[in-house]
């Protein structure tokens, strides 16, 4: 190979490089994201159930006693 062919392989080896690294840091951004939407999606889901267990417990208290 002369060197002409030798740059122009290093040439296209590097817009690999750079075309790989950016999937892989757009990859880390969605994962990232992912986790803080799991984050935030388990933190909503505990205040349902926490405030579906307050409206239980006042249906239950305010309920009349059956004897």
């Amino acid at each position: 190979m002369n060197r002409e062919e030798i740059e122009i392989q290093r040439k296209c080896m590097e817009d690999s490089i750079a075309s790989i690294s950016a999937k892989v840091a757009d990859a880390v951004k969605l994962a990232q994201l992912s986790a803080a939407l799991s984050a935030d999606s388990e933190a909503r889901l505990v205040q349902a159930a926490l405030e579906l267990e307050e409206l239980y417990i006042s249906l239950n208290s305010a309920a009349p006693e059956n004897s």
